[in-house]
């Protein structure tokens, strides 16, 4: 009995001494650190959903306020959580490609359309990000920008019509904005009418609710991947379910066949994704690696998820603080009316033509970034500038988003919905990387200007024909649901809606 008692306690010291292994590695590179929990580094309020990712974060960035970066530890694995603008831009741009890499885990057997342009790394992530790239030029987006009008059409229409039926008025926000941006991905990615408002069975829409709608089954698989990858493939978990991946395997091969049988040419996403496909073929001698029906399909998912929920929870995000805030409401209506003198068709250049609305925009971003940190890993040793820190290869780097645009160093008062933040001469006061919504450098958002134009034609329709204002199921203040990967509402997002020719 003692010695099975001795034997237990060797284990357990073993196994205590392994996870704490690692727990003097910030001290010794000289780096300012919390305390490490045992077994969960200072991911505890994370992986038990007390907090999101960037509530954690602010925490720690908000402790160490004179810092250039603090050391933290990612269950047993040493990380760099990265404060100062300076230094985040050497990693995302001086030095790109010492930490060209996300560190994203996938597993592209069993899950194909994880090996998207988000999660590659290295050449083949080089070759798809220039490829890709073309789709959004100015030219390709004044050519979608019909198409995206068309969808703010039938988001007004259905619009007017739950306020003839319910005459109440009380509408979930992001439930609307869900539907009008998977339409947008529908006609400007695919070429296919979704038709999202006319039925809440769309088999798009079930995906978008199978994909975002945080349940605590995937909510655990993610936390498990991006800590324990080995354990995740062994017990054979997935980061989607398993009809979202054959879902859209059968949406894109059905697409490419359709097009090339009928000879069909929109000059949109999927279009660039075939010629891609077609250009590996000719040059088959010369390929680093196989462009096939799961690479395009990977790459069309991506602008799937991407363009789907990010927009729709920043247009709702967005209509929120409108609501809190009519001056700032009537002042964006004023300009859209302006603006619609001019031409009172809405094209690409009106877009440019509505800078306050961008200034909206661009605090709605600062506020809620839908990416709540950047992920970078250091794939060379190197010597930061400015800094006697030497970051060794496979090190994660953690770039706070979230922490950075509550700082009131630089954003004063910034639990304050202020669009004048991001007038001209405000945005030149403030340093370089302290707005990263999109990231920055090399590997910035490749649809940045794509989701601007977007949420701008949603918004300039939306607001000319109707008013948002809080209702009785308005959550003041927000609250952020905890199981979400991305910065989400908790619950539902309710707003009352009104006609502005009934006022």
């Amino acid at each position: 009995m003692v010695d099975l008692i001795l034997l237990c306690m060797g284990i357990c010291l073993a196994i205590y001494a392994y996870v704490t292994s690692t727990f003097d590695y910030w001290r010794r590179h000289g780096v300012v650190h919390p305390k490490p929990l045992p077994f969960f580094g200072i991911i505890k309020p994370l992986i038990t959903f007390q907090m999101t990712s960037g509530q954690l974060f602010q925490n720690i960035y908000n402790n160490y306020p004179n810092e250039p970066f603090v050391g933290i530890w990612m269950i047993r694995k040493p990380a760099l959580l990265v404060r100062s603008p300076e230094v985040i831009g050497d990693i995302l741009v001086k030095q790109f490609q010492k930490f060209v890499d996300r560190g994203h885990k996938f597993d592209e057997r069993r899950e194909p359309i994880t090996a998207n342009l988000v999660t590659l790394t290295g050449d083949r992530w080089r070759y798809l990000r220039q490829k890709l790239s073309p789709v959004f030029s100015t030219g390709k987006l004044r050519l979608m920008t019909d198409l995206v009008v068309k969808c703010g059409e039938a988001l007004n229409r259905h619009v007017l019509e739950s306020l003839e039926e319910t005459k109440r008025g009380e509408i979930e926000i992001r439930d609307l904005t869900a539907k009008y941006t998977t339409d947008v991905i529908g006609t400007a990615a695919f070429g296919l009418e979704f038709e999202s408002f006319t039925s809440d069975d769309a088999p798009f829409r079930k995906m978008g609710r199978k994909l975002f709608s945080p349940s605590l089954k995937y909510a655990i698989a993610l936390v498990i991947r991006q800590f324990f990858p080995d354990f995740y493939s062994y017990l054979g978990l997935r980061s989607f379910p398993k009809e979202v991946n054959s879902f859209f395997l059968d949406l894109t091969r059905d697409t490419i066949e359709m097009r090339k049988k009928h000879n069909i040419q929109r000059n949109d996403f999927m279009d660039l994704l075939i010629k891609l496909k077609e250009e590996k073929d000719l040059n088959a001698s010369h390929k680093t690696f196989e462009i096939n029906h799961k690479t395009l399909t990977a790459q069309a998912f991506v602008f799937f998820t991407a363009g789907f929920e990010t927009t729709s929870t920043t247009l709702s995000f967005c209509l929120y603080e409108l609501a809190l805030n009519p001056e700032i409401q009537l002042k964006a209506v004023q300009e859209i009316q302006e603006a619609k003198k001019t031409n009172a068709h809405l094209t690409y250049q009106s877009t440019q033509e509505m800078p306050y609305l961008e200034c909206i925009l661009k605090e709605t971003l600062r506020k809620y970034p839908p990416v709540m940190n950047l992920h970078r890993v250091c794939n060379e040793t190197t010597q930061i500038s400015g800094t006697k820190l030497v970051i060794e290869s496979g090190t994660d780097i953690k770039i706070p988003v979230f922490a950075i645009h509550y700082d009131p160093q630089y954003y004063p008062n910034p639990l304050v919905f202020d669009p004048e933040r991001f007038s001209p001469e405000n945005c030149l006061s403030r340093p370089k990387f302290t707005f990263l919504p999109f990231g920055d450098g090399p590997r910035i958002c490749i649809g940045m200007r794509f989701a601007y134009m977007e949420m701008k034609l949603c918004l300039a329709q939306f607001l000319e024909k109707f008013r948002v204002t809080p209702c009785s199921k308005t959550v003041i203040p927000m609250k952020f649901d905890t199981k979400s990967f991305l910065l989400r509402p908790e619950g539902g997002l309710w707003l009352s809606v009104s006609s502005r020719e009934s006022l």
